[in-house]
């Protein structure tokens, strides 16, 4: 008995009665304590809110080519950067030694070249010696031959010497012809050599010009200029190649990014239309980006900004945006209801509508439809005109009428 005390004291405390009819539970509570609103007629736009965030729409990553200890950072995250700015250095010993190391291989072929084509040289140089002198013996020797072959003819001088001077002609004209094909095939191989020679430091070359412009891309620069909105970078610090070490904004054009839940997967698509709300402004803009991927119930889009929008620099990139994506219009003739807390607790399934006396309500079935940021749309069960309970229910949910003073 005095358990069953203390809850009548208590509920007479609050305000509230509860008591059995025949027509079912009953109970009485302040009606200052409620919130009540009027059933409309209007227009309907069923539209989805978020709050998403403004990005750049030319975002420029900042990844490292060669990877390296952060040797000296130049700038911090946030700051406006100039094309070609240098960022960061970072130190490779390994790099800078395998440069030395391709240098030091093309100046070695490029001296080998030299001495061959030095030793090259000294031997056309003794080629054509032998061959002048061949040639100078060979016309010497003719030049006998002419005179004496008279004699010989007159038996003045014996033939033998003759014969002698055949054999020696010979002897110099077969030395001139080997001298001659051995001139022609050193030169063959001397521009094999040569061409082998040239395309082996022309790769040498190369591999030294990319070696050198990676150990240059040591020192990041600025690929465009813009905010440096994100630079993960510290002194002493070791990065891998490929380790991204920032992004960079460009200023210009705006995007919205937003997370919507999965549910909305198949009723947004590209070009539907978006309200923003940004420093007061709304703003008319669309959808120009969907990510399919669902990740945690949750899928991302992308809304454009106007090309104008934003050039007077009142926006920043990472500012919260409100977003109403407006999913469908409805009816200029739709009944609707402001969203309440007794949307939590009745499902929408129910409500209480009041009496034409406003000292009363009634538990009533209803069939709520789509919902937007203010309204939810009344499919069935009310009328324009009745005045019905929108605050929470918690203190009366069991209750199917309500006596209000």
């Amino acid at each position: 008995m005095l358990a069953a005390s203390g809850v009548v004291a208590a509920l007479l405390v609050l305000g509230v009665s509860v008591g059995n009819r025949a027509g079912g539970q009953e109970q009485k509570l302040s009606a200052r304590t409620l919130t009540t609103a009027t059933v409309r007629e209007g227009r309907f736009d069923e539209t989805l809110s978020v709050r998403g965030t403004l990005g750049s729409r030319m975002t420029i990553y900042l990844d490292t080519i060669a990877g390296g200890f952060v040797e000296e950072k130049f700038v911090q995250p946030g700051v406006f950067v100039e094309k070609g700015q240098p960022l960061v250095r970072l130190a490779n010993t390994n790099l800078q030694l395998d440069v030395i190391s391709r240098e030091a291989q093309i100046a070695e072929q490029i001296n080998f070249q030299r001495n061959n084509q030095l030793l090259a040289e000294n031997s056309r140089l003794q080629l054509r010696t032998d061959i002048l002198d061949n040639e100078n013996r060979a016309a010497h020797i003719r030049d006998k031959i002419a005179r004496l072959k008279p004699l010989v003819e007159q038996a003045l001088v014996a033939s033998r010497e003759m014969t002698e001077l055949e054999e020696d002609l010979r002897y110099y004209t077969e030395r001139n012809r080997i001298a001659r094909e051995r001139q022609r095939q050193e030169e063959a191989i001397r521009a094999r050599q040569e061409v082998q020679m040239r395309d082996s430091i022309a790769v040498l070359e190369k591999n030294l010009a990319e070696s050198r412009r990676v150990l240059d891309q040591l020192t990041v620069k600025a690929p465009e200029a813009g905010f440096l909105s994100q630079f993960d970078v510290e002194l002493g610090e070791s990065k891998t190649p490929g380790t991204r070490l920032g992004q960079i904004d460009v200023p210009g054009s705006y995007r919205v990014v937003a997370a919507l839940d999965e549910y909305y997967l198949n009723r947004v698509s590209i070009g539907l239309p978006a309200i923003l709300t940004i420093n007061g402004k709304r703003v008319e803009a669309s959808v120009s980006k969907i990510d399919g991927r669902v990740e945690a119930g949750k899928f991302q889009v992308d809304v454009d900004l106007p090309e104008e929008f934003g050039s007077d620099g009142e926006i920043k990139v990472g500012q919260g945006i409100d977003i109403d994506f407006v999913l469908g219009a409805g009816s200029d003739k739709a009944l609707m209801i402001p969203r309440g807390a007794f949307l939590t607790d009745t499902g929408g399934n129910w409500i209480f509508v009041l009496d034409k006396d406003g000292d009363g309500a009634e538990r009533r079935s209803i069939k709520l439809g789509e919902r937007n940021k203010d309204d939810v749309q009344v499919v069935s069960g009310l009328e324009a005109g009745e005045v019905v309970i929108v605050s929470s229910y918690s203190a009366f949910d069991k209750a199917d009428n309500l006596i209000l003073n």
